[in-house]
């Protein structure tokens, strides 16, 4: 089965008027996006277009990397929200009571969450093909979604909104006002405060479930060269520091002994101080060397490594708080990963009829993509990898696959 997507690229870059009069807190955000939206009608510009076919599978594999939610079947539990709303499921009993005027089923709610979550899969497949190769941080909790390395030392903020046709009466270019407006209205604050940050609105619009027809419009928000070169001094924002923190200390779980984990994410009232301090010492060191790993395959230097000893504070912060939820949280995902180093493949889960495998990519890979990689959205569908007819799509670091057959521990070919 297959997903149709028509994708768009717009862009808008705010004037220094703009910038100066709505970057101010005398204009809050709803007034400040009402205006912003007027003006934004009259300068966006429409960069490129292009329709596109998706295989079903590659939307299934991205749900393990991209969405902040845990679902385990986005698509699945769209389609079966669709039946009840279309009528054609029902629940199996009267519904109806009529001493209470209860006279009719009501419909089931929609299904917010997996509408969410498919906005996040599209922001993350489609970034990682025309704004940059690399997921540099997976924000949760905060905004923006998605915080990606650029060339020049740039840094791309990607923010994923999804909805349904129903919820377009009121918009413009196809994108619900009321989204658009705060997106405009948060993109003028963050570029006023860092010119080097360039925002992303990535909205994508569910226009017909059963089959799955999806819309998805990349927003790019941008100020002018003039701003950024006033800056003598270039500071990593600490959305950045925060959520590479935590994505070392998250990747160096797995590099650590089971008992070693087990007794740091213990009751510290439960072992002896300077055991505690011993420990977390070691998981900071395991952090910081994950930090040289990344340097390495990604190419962010001249910032990151001035901002050094701020990660490293940072760090040191999360790694007194840890518990044991922390180091079990990804524990699926990472040991499947470990488990496939050298080019293996592992399996992560039962999907459906299939299995679920991944790959980590070696260095020798990360070379490769990055010498591909191109910048073309059109790029979005198309697999890292074919290995025994099972096409790998890849999401960040790591590439995944759905088979029938028993793929786990087998060799890429």
């Amino acid at each position: 089965m297959t997903v149709k997507v028509f994708f768009r690229h717009l862009r808008y870059e705010f004037p220094d008027e703009q910038l100066i009069r709505y970057g101010s807190p005398y204009f809050d955000a709803s007034s400040a996006g009402v205006d912003l939206l007027n003006l934004f009608r009259e300068g966006v510009t429409k960069v490129s277009e292009h329709s596109a076919t998706f295989d079903r599978r590659h939307i299934l594999v991205a749900n393990e990397s991209f969405p902040e939610a845990a679902l385990a079947d986005p698509l699945a539990d769209l389609e079966v929200w669709d039946d009840w709303r279309t009528g054609l499921r029902a629940f199996p009993y009267p519904g109806t009571y009529s001493k209470l005027g209860i006279t009719q089923q009501e419909a089931k709610t929609s299904a917010t969450s997996s509408v969410g979550v498919l906005g996040e899969i599209m922001a993350g497949i489609y970034a990682q093909a025309g704004v940059s190769p690399w997921v540099l941080v997976r924000v949760i909790r905060h905004w923006p979604d998605f915080i990606f390395g650029l060339q020049q030392e740039r840094y791309a903020f990607v923010e994923a909104k999804a909805y349904t046709r129903s919820d377009l009466q009121s918009s413009t270019q196809e994108i619900p006002n009321k989204l658009l407006a705060e997106c405009l209205a948060t993109s003028i604050h963050q570029l006023n405060a860092d010119p080097f940050v360039q925002v992303w609105g990535a909205f994508t619009c569910i226009e017909k479930i059963t089959p799955l027809e999806l819309k998805v419009t990349f927003l790019e928000l941008d100020t002018n060269d003039g701003r950024r070169k006033v800056l003598t001094r270039r500071v990593l924002p600490d959305l950045v520091i925060d959520g590479i923190a935590e994505r070392l200390i998250s990747t160096s779980f797995n590099r650590l002994d089971e008992t070693y984990i087990q007794r740091l994410t213990d009751d510290p009232r439960d072992i002896p101080r300077g055991v505690r301090e011993r420990l977390e010492a070691a998981l900071v060191a395991a952090a910081m060397q994950e930090l040289e790993t990344m340097l390495v395959d990604q190419g962010l230097k001249v910032v990151m490594l001035q901002s050094r000893q701020a990660i490293a504070e940072r760090v040191q912060k999360i790694v007194r708080r840890i518990r044991l939820q922390d180091a079990t949280k990804t524990t699926r995902l990472f040991s499947a990963l470990g488990e496939s180093q050298g080019e293996r493949i592992a399996r992560v889960r039962s999907i459906g009829a299939g299995e679920l495998y991944a790959v980590k990519l070696t260095m020798s890979d990360y070379v490769e993509v990055a010498r591909a990689w191109d910048g073309r959205w059109t790029n979005a569908t198309e697999p890292w990898r074919t290995t025994g007819g099972i096409p790998l799509w890849r999401c960040g670091g790591a590439a995944f696959g759905i088979a029938g057959q028993d793929l786990d521990g087998e060799r890429l070919r």
